[in-house]
């Protein structure tokens, strides 16, 4: 059975976000985060059910396109540039 986790993910949320999600249990890798220092990051399914209620898409939406235009930049061999 192959594993996909969406591209998805929320990042610098208090401990406290995880608590408002529910743990189904049916598959781990719709609940997948991690924890660093006392900051969680979301990533996939659940990470997609916090965007879909939050104003954050905008913001990571810049991020996403900083990264595709470095990945034609980079593609393309205009790295040097810039």
């Amino acid at each position: 059975m192959p594993l996909w986790i969406g591209a998805e993910i929320v990042p610098h949320l208090p401990q406290a976000s995880l608590s408002k999600f529910g743990a189904s249990g049916s598959r781990p890798q719709a609940e997948a985060w991690v924890q660093i220092s006392q900051k969680m990051v979301l990533i996939g399914d659940m990470a997609r059910t916090y965007l879909d209620g939050n104003s954050l898409k905008a913001e990571l939406a810049t991020y996403k396109l900083a990264a595709a235009l470095g990945v034609v930049a980079k593609g393309e061999s205009l790295t040097e540039g810039f």
